[in-house]
């Protein structure tokens, strides 16, 4: 069963979900949220975590802390606007796994449409057999709560709500009322 925590600090506008499916977390937040992160325990871990623009992608991996990562991007990176990262709730992943899970998700996206703002293919180093079925397991776990219980889909362009709602509604005039929808 997964666990859904929805994080609010004493900044009404936090947007920060934390998803926990033993032994995996996933959390989902806003680029505006990302000193909200730096408390949060998951943001503490190792792991791995996507940088989402709306039509563009960055996987990076921290073998200690994600966060430390994620202000590094911020200062360099300014086209991302929501971050995902998951890992392991008792942050037992381990060098080999991180570098096998971000050159798994670096490949997978390079078969997508999106553009991808890795400059490398990611890193190879040896992992043992046990080590990546423990690594495959986290992602799987992953990427059914993207899936099934948060409703998202990272290989496919991201629009922002606010993009959403300025997209111009169409509407049909009959008789003086007017019928509107997005199609």
């Amino acid at each position: 069963m997964v666990t859904h925590t929805v994080i609010i600090s004493d900044r009404a506008k936090d947007n920060i979900t934390v998803y926990t499916k033993e032994p995996v977390f996933l959390a989902i937040a806003d680029r505006e949220d990302l000193k909200a992160l730096k408390p949060l325990v998951e943001a503490n871990r190792a792991g791995i975590y996507i940088l989402l623009g709306e039509n563009q992608r960055y996987v990076g991996q921290a073998s200690g802390k994600i966060y430390d990562r994620l202000i590094t991007h911020n200062d360099n990176k300014d086209w991302w606007s929501k971050i995902i990262f998951f890992g392991r709730e008792d942050g037992h992943l381990d060098k080999s796994q991180t570098d096998y899970l971000e050159k798994k998700l670096i490949e997978a996206f390079q078969k997508t449409d999106l553009t991808l703002d890795n400059a490398t293919s990611g890193n190879t180093s040896f992992i043992e057999k046990t080590s990546k079925i423990k690594a495959d397991n986290v992602w799987n776990i992953a990427q059914e709560i993207l899936d099934e219980v948060a409703h998202i889909n990272i290989f496919e362009s991201y629009v922002a709500e606010e993009e959403e709602n300025q997209i111009a509604k169409i509407y049909i005039e009959l008789d003086k009322h007017k019928i509107s929808g997005k199609s």
